[in-house]
């Protein structure tokens, strides 16, 4: 017998709202990239660092290593401003080796994916345990030394974080140039997904896909396409799991407590919009744990169900450890998409890598 339930009746009013607002929401707003900010830690801020030995400054890059190893950290300078009010956070994110209980239940794995270009791509997922600690907020005036860290424990994949976004904006601007350039009949073929986990495709997609090849497709540019993804989620799995930054951002963004409990009763993930272009180039001068390497900016823009909610832009270099830790972003700036409301900006101001290696 079905019944009708209040959860039913919800469920069905909250469906027909999404729809309503897709069909007759407002007209999509220009994308304009947040703005870095480069602030200095307000004297709260630096008067608690020195009393608990949180160093903010000062770089000790790995010596030739790509892997995480236990000790690698790096901490974050959070500010978020509306018009002249100041509020600071610091965020420390340390690898560390995992407990007999996480050894047990989770494994390394790895799959093949197979493109339609007839090449593979072997994925792979290495559990590291990530140790977030969140202080603050620190503001002028208020004396901040009893302020205590909040601590969180999470697993992340170090393969999702070792793929970053360095090479994410040249291949989305070579996407770009792609889509111009191929016929109707290419694109209905590129734009459906490349891969399938489990078999082969089939011979004449292959063959029509290889034109992806002679459009300058390489195998590299396949794994940067299949491995954004996984490595924004990785990175905001960080982001998330730190102490109190949901309830930051969800300030920034124009997302409502409605908003929220749909997304968490649906499961569902924010959606992120890249205009397909790699954002201007950043002046290395204010970026110094980047060292000699041009730092690239990022923007996108992050949706929930058809709504926009908030704007980023990430500054990004290759996540050498330890900036393995946040994938290589050294910075974000956020905003709401019709700028108004508060500014939050989140850069790395120092870092040092381990010593001991992870198993």
């Amino acid at each position: 017998m079905n019944v009708i339930t209040p959860r039913f009746v919800f469920k069905l009013v909250s469906c027909w709202l999404v729809v309503a607002g897709l069909c007759f929401g407002k007209d999509e707003v220009p994308y304009v990239a947040p703005e870095f900010r480069f602030s200095e830690p307000l004297a709260e801020t630096v008067a608690w660092a020195q009393k608990n030995g949180w160093y903010l400054s000062g770089v000790v890059m790995a010596d030739g290593r790509t892997n995480a190893q236990s000790g690698d950290e790096v901490i974050a300078l959070a500010e978020l401003t509306e018009k002249e009010r100041r509020k600071q956070w610091l965020i420390r994110l340390r690898m560390e080796d995992m407990n007999e209980d996480e050894k047990g239940s989770y494994q390394a794995v790895s799959w093949p994916v197979h493109v339609i270009t007839g090449r593979v791509v072997q994925m792979s997922s290495s559990p590291r345990v990530m140790v977030s600690e969140v202080v603050g907020p620190f503001k002028a005036g208020d004396d901040g030394s009893g302020l205590r860290p909040k601590s969180a424990r999470s697993i992340v994949k170090e393969e999702y974080l070792r793929a970053g976004f360095y090479r994410l904006g040249p291949w989305f601007s070579k996407w770009h140039e792609i889509k111009q350039r191929a016929s109707e009949e290419e694109k209905a073929l590129f734009l459906r997904p490349w891969w399938s986990d489990n078999k082969p495709h089939g011979e004449e997609v292959v063959r029509r896909g290889r034109k992806l090849i002679e459009y300058g497709v390489t195998s590299e540019d396949e794994q940067t396409y299949l491995m954004h993804w996984p490595a924004l989620e990785e990175f905001f799995q960080c982001m998330r799991s730190a102490p109190g930054i949901k309830t930051v951002v969800f300030e920034v963004s124009d997302m409502t407590y409605f908003d929220l409990a749909w997304n968490f009763m649906l499961r569902r993930n924010p959606d992120p919009k890249f205009d397909g272009r790699e954002g201007p180039g950043l002046n290395a001068v204010n970026w110094p744990l980047a060292g000699n390497i041009p730092v690239r900016s990022l923007p996108y823009r992050m949706s929930v169900f058809g709504k926009e909610v908030i704007d980023f832009n990430l500054a990004v270099v290759p996540p050498r450890p330890p900036l393995l830790n946040t994938a290589g972003v050294l910075g974000m700036a956020a905003k709401r998409p019709s700028g108004k409301g508060p500014h939050l900006m989140v850069r790395l101001i120092s870092a040092k890598a381990g010593t001991t290696a992870a198993p």
